[in-house]
């Protein structure tokens, strides 16, 4: 079992490089054979579930890369089914489930960026329910510097929700608490943040006319 654990995470490592590279289809036949592997019958335990939901967690991101959406959340609800599962799993409130949620209710953003406003709204309201659920989670950890990031990245995407939804006071409120964590200059959260701003200040300049 150790050797198939160790085989599982190097080809997890060798599926990622291919896909930073912007080769998605050598990445998703490489996750797709470590599968596999943990799929066969006399696999079993808690150990290979939760690799299992590992690597389609990974897959969900290739997909994200690759601008497949519709199976990026396929993957991400697999994954996410998995985390959640009181016996094989970490649980509902278990900072690994609660990030894989956060991942869910981007990708649901993203899918809803490109529908007309009448289909996105119920996507971007279910996002939205599902982050803030996240958010209040993490914070009830009790330990705001070790999950800060996860916080700072919850409070920047419902920034964009309250952007969407037209309500500039409570952009901006978000932002003024994302402001006070400390990021690192290098994350990419650095560059959704700064984005976030433009948005906030647009919104604000057209409902002030």
């Amino acid at each position: 079992p150790e050797e198939l654990a160790s085989a599982t995470q190097a080809k997890k490592s060798m599926a990622m490089t291919y896909s930073s590279l912007g080769l998605y289809d050598d990445a998703i036949s490489t996750l797709e054979e470590a599968v596999e592997k943990l799929s066969q019958p006399n696999v079993e335990g808690k150990t290979f579930h939760l690799l299992k939901a590992d690597l389609w967690s990974s897959m969900s991101r290739v997909h994200q890369q690759s601008g497949d959406i519709a199976a990026a959340k396929n993957f991400s609800k697999l994954a996410l089914q998995n985390y959640k599962d009181s016996a094989l799993g970490y649980g509902e409130n278990h900072p690994i489930t609660l990030r894989n949620t956060s991942n869910l209710a981007v990708i649901l953003l993203r899918e809803a960026e490109g529908l007309p406003k009448d289909k996105s709204k119920p996507i971007i309201d279910a996002a939205k329910f599902e982050m803030e659920g996240a958010l209040q989670k993490f914070i009830a950890l009790n330990d705001m510097w070790t999950y800060r990031l996860d916080v700072a990245s919850l409070k920047t995407n419902l920034g964009f929700v309250a952007v969407w939804q037209g309500k500039p006071k409570k952009a901006r409120k978000l932002l003024r608490q994302i402001q006070e964590i400390e990021v690192p200059e290098t994350h990419p959260l650095v560059g959704r943040i700064g984005i976030l701003e433009q948005r906030v200040e647009k919104l604000e300049k057209s409902k002030s006319k």
